[in-house]
């Protein structure tokens, strides 16, 4: 009869030795998870800003350029240069917002980036005519928007 109490004894200290086993194992897995997906979501972000940073440094003559002329949008299209680095700008424009909708782009950083665009978009009238094109053109769905002025707030 002890023998009998003394193995159900182990056989229940073995059950509960599996199970703080096991829970350990997943509390383990779930916190080396979690710090795996943050690292890969801080080396997305980090290869997005690089990027999208070294693109806005190409173009940042040109909006200087554009700011100091009074360019028309034909004048513009003549120089075919000047005007696809317009259209490069607008392209990065819809890019930044599109990562940080889907959440790659953390919120400070997008401000800073989005006062920066709406700077450029109102003090630039030739940025706002070529915008208002290539919208009339191609439609705000090329540019993965709904509206026209979901990046660009005119003031």
């Amino acid at each position: 009869m002890y023998k009998d109490i003394i193995e159900l004894i182990v056989s229940c200290l073995n059950l509960i030795a599996t199970a703080i086993l096991g829970f350990l194992a997943y509390k383990m897995t779930k916190k080396y998870s979690k710090k795996s997906q943050k690292l890969n979501e801080d080396i997305i972000f980090h290869q997005l800003f690089r990027d999208f940073n070294e693109r806005y440094n190409k173009l940042n003559n040109t909006l200087n350029h554009l700011e100091l002329n009074n360019y028309t949008l034909e004048e513009l299209k003549k120089d075919e240069i000047l005007y696809n680095d317009v259209l490069d700008y607008l392209n990065l424009c819809a890019e930044e917002y599109f990562w940080h909708k889907k959440g790659r782009i953390v919120g400070k950083v997008w401000q800073a980036w989005n006062d920066g665009m709406n700077y450029w978009f109102n003090n630039v009238s030739v940025l706002r005519d070529a915008w208002d094109d290539e919208i009339y053109k191609n439609g705000s769905k090329s540019y993965y928007i709904e509206d026209k002025y979901a990046f660009f707030k005119l003031i």
